[in-house]
């Protein structure tokens, strides 16, 4: 059983909900003609799944477009590594990428590049407004998320209780790393929506303390 990423045109869907429905239709239709566009990403594909060592992340070889989608399978244990790869290929090209397994939809023109972390075992080079509201609102007690869009510039928080969230942020160095602590998981959404954007409007009326992390 693989793990599926689907690569659709972004200007053929204008929300997340949209692109997964394109997807769905993709698959159901046998023997369209396939696009240039999408012929000329799957190669691209291909060629830099040959070029890593070992045997790529690719559980099918090659792939190919269907239509004027891409979809690319990869073993469980290679979703990050095939991420790493695909995303910035299918980004360049002007498609979105839709993890369907998780309902997730990567979008050239709403991500940024970030290191995303959630819970230390599932990671993305990219964030954006749809993969913070999907993990951010399935956060269980313990759970955490890290977004780190530069060296020493991240937002995290983790989920401490039902109706308690630990928000913090960092700016550059230990002496602008700040704390507090929120009540839903909207506010959580909200600043981290707030912080990728570059406008602290969302976050910047908390109650922030500064966090003194040197240890003895």
């Amino acid at each position: 059983m693989s793990y599926d990423l689907w690569l659709i045109p972004a200007g053929e869907c204008p929300t997340p909900t949209a692109a997964l429905a394109y997807g769905e239709a993709a698959i159901a239709t046998t023997g369209a003609d396939t696009a240039p566009l999408a012929t000329q990403l799957a190669a691209a594909i291909n060629a830099a799944d040959d070029a890593l060592d070992g045997d790529g992340v690719l559980s099918v070889k090659p792939i190919t477009a269907q239509g004027d989608c891409v979809f690319v399978p990869s073993p469980f244990s290679l979703i990050h590594e095939a991420r790493d790869l695909v995303l910035p290929l299918a980004f360049a090209a002007g498609f979105m990428v839709c993890d369907p397994q998780n309902g997730i939809v990567l979008d050239p023109r709403t991500s940024v590049p970030a290191a995303v972390t959630v819970n230390g075992d599932s990671r993305y080079p990219v964030v954006s407004p749809d993969l913070v509201d999907h993990v951010v609102s399935r956060l269980a007690v313990d759970d955490f998320v890290i977004v780190e869009t530069a060296p020493e510039f991240y937002v995290q928080t983790q989920r401490l209780g039902p109706e308690s969230f630990a928000l913090e942020y960092r700016a550059g160095s230990a002496d602008e790393h700040y704390g507090t602590e929120v009540s839903s998981s909207a506010q959580v959404a909200d600043a981290i929506h707030g912080w990728i954007a570059g406008d602290d409007a969302s976050y910047r009326d908390l109650t922030w303390e500064k966090l003194d992390l040197n240890f003895p």
